[in-house]
């Protein structure tokens, strides 16, 4: 059954609630694109005035901004695996600082993709039924498990967990138009559909932008995992191989790579180029000036991925004003390709056409091939180009995507099936690119003057003043397990 509406008897002046249910989040977690994204949604959110964001968590995590932190105790459970035991068959009493749901409750309640999806909608069920659920759609995950050469019926079990979870949602997000597009597919077959809202991640333009220089060589960045198929690296390898076969001077920087697997990594690309000096291949980080020095010594970034749910490394990429080559099918190919969104000049020449040729690999590195040496060739448009939609992104940053987010969320609450869409400067729009008026969602009574959480300083009316709480970083070599909701037993993670 929906959610039950949120409770009539508070004032629109309460702070607005929400409860982020995540595995693990942030860039620290070393595990991809869904947790940066889950830290920066969150931290955006607790920035925003008459917001309370309090994060639920395993183990230890980074800081969230004004998030107030709640840790649940780690066990030798993968982290998916202990949020939803505790979630499952928990108490509020079993997550330390946590008070009673007569104390405090939240308005929303928000999980991530098939890893903390269920551990959120078993939270809101049977710990807060009034408030309403919301879950975020990271991934395409049909076609991830397609890609990877999973059998059909692992790509229907790996679908029905979030297929599941949307059912019971009252707000699905999208993070991107793909993933809006998958989530209205994966939740068509359900007998009740949710508002569904299209969010734009966050790039965040901060200093002057990176000015990149031509040299006699052009070295290209690619940021990701190289022992996943879905990432297209053996293809961008291939494509390296045959430009420089060709005469063009291009050396791949790598960024991404386990530390323990940097040399043998290392070793096995110089083989397929031909030469050592052509691959500098570098560990995963989550340092700031690491990253940069990445762009900074860079005229090209590269995401060759078969598919990508968004693609956050390649926007991070734009905002800092480097040109990007992006696959098709991708929601930030798809951001690019929307004139509505960015001049058609600019945003198609940064999209390869590759779409349905990742089972024609000749012909998707000769597409590859050819974009980048039309880049080369022409490096002084593309590098204004770059700057042009680097102005485009500023008016997408994580506090506009948070913004919109909040506006959806209490929309969702008067138009119950509706669509809306992330606009320009955060602004809520529909799905035909007019303005959703938000001034009935901004009427709903919402909150519950229970005793507060502690907050960070200023945090809305109730705050204690006290600081939130964030732990050390994780450990790397943690991982975030199984598929949730098929879990049978409990399956000790590896050490």
């Amino acid at each position: 059954m929906p959610s039950q509406p949120v409770d009539p008897g508070a004032t629109t002046d309460s702070p607005l609630e929400i409860l982020m249910v995540s595995d693990v989040s942030g860039r620290g977690s070393k595990l991809g694109g869904v947790p940066v994204a889950s830290g920066k949604i969150t931290e955006n959110l607790a920035a925003l005035p008459n917001v309370n964001v309090t994060l639920l968590t395993v183990g230890s995590t980074e800081d969230h901004g004004d998030a107030r932190i709640l840790l649940i105790p780690a066990t030798d459970d993968w982290e998916s695996v202990r949020l939803l035991d505790v979630a499952r068959n928990g108490r509020p009493s079993d997550v330390p600082g946590l008070p009673s749901p007569e104390q405090w409750r939240p308005d929303f309640v928000f999980g991530h993709s098939r890893y903390s999806g269920p551990a959120a909608m078993a939270i809101q069920q049977r710990w807060y039924p009034e408030a309403r659920l919301g879950h975020f759609v990271h991934m395409p995950v049909r076609r991830y498990a397609q890609i990877q050469g999973r059998p059909k019926e692992e790509q229907d079990r790996i679908a029905r967990i979030e297929q599941e979870v949307m059912a019971r949602s009252d707000l699905v997000v999208g993070v991107g138009p793909l993933l809006t597009a998958v989530a209205r597919e994966m939740a068509a077959d359900n007998p009740r559909l949710p508002a569904f809202h299209e969010m734009i991640p966050g790039a965040e333009i901060t200093g002057a932008p990176v000015v990149p220089v031509q040299g006699q060589s052009t070295t290209i960045l690619f940021t990701g995992r190289v022992n996943d198929a879905i990432k297209g690296y053996d293809h961008l390898l291939r494509t390296v191989g045959e430009l420089r076969q060709n005469g063009v001077d291009v050396r791949l920087r790598v960024r991404g790579v386990a530390e323990s697997n940097v040399e043998a990594e290392t070793r096995r690309a110089a083989t397929l180029l031909g030469s050592a000096e052509a691959v500098d291949i570098r560990p995963y980080t989550s340092d700031d000036a690491e990253l940069e020095a990445d762009f900074v010594g860079a005229q090209l970034a590269v995401m060759p991925s078969v598919a990508e749910g968004y693609g956050l490394v390649a926007a991070e990429a734009a905002a800092r004003g480097l040109p990007v080559l992006v696959n098709a099918e991708s929601g930030f190919g798809q951001f690019l390709s929307d004139t509505n969104r960015v001049p058609e000049a600019v945003g198609r020449s940064f999209v390869v056409p590759d779409r349905g040729l990742d089972d024609r690999p000749d012909e998707r590195v000769a597409e590859w091939a050819r974009a980048i040496s039309n880049v080369i060739e022409d490096y002084p448009t593309q590098v204004a180009r770059a700057a042009e939609l680097r102005s485009v992104l500023q008016e997408y940053s994580w506090r506009d995507a948070s913004t919109a987010l909040v506006n959806a969320s209490l929309r969702s609450a008067v138009d119950s099936h509706g669509h809306t869409v992330q606009g320009a400067g955060g602004r809520l729009l529909g799905p035909d690119g007019r303005a959703v008026d938000t001034s009935r969602s901004g009427q709903i009574a919402r909150g519950t003057e229970f005793v507060a959480l502690d907050h960070p300083a200023g945090r809305g009316p109730f705050a204690s003043g006290r600081p939130g709480r964030g732990g050390a970083n994780r450990p790397a070599s943690a991982r975030r397990g199984p598929e949730p909701p098929s879990f049978s037993g409990r399956k000790p993670r590896s050490k």
